[in-house]
């Protein structure tokens, strides 16, 4: 059972460590990629702290429809804002 295990973490540390996409941050790279889940605009971004080329905190915010989406810890909260009249 042991060598089972040691083989999944083997694997694991290799994905994490050659896969570019893994464990990644906000970067201004992904905003080419991004658009708000509300009407599908484009999103602009306000940073409010950047590490090392990664985005920490700051909010997206779309040009066409105003919702505001905040970045926490480097993790984008693209979910859309609840309905007022449910």
């Amino acid at each position: 059972m042991q060598f089972g295990l040691s083989i999944i973490v083997i694997k694991w540390l290799i994905i994490k460590k050659y896969n570019p996409c893994y464990n990644t941050l906000m970067k201004h790279s992904l905003l080419e990629i991004l658009a708000c889940p509300v009407c599908k605009g484009p999103l602009e971004l306000k940073v409010a702290a950047e590490e090392n080329g990664e985005i920490t905190a700051g909010s997206l915010r779309c040009g066409k429809c105003g919702v505001e989406y905040p970045i926490t810890e480097g993790i984008p909260d693209l979910l859309p804002p609840e309905k007022e009249n449910r």
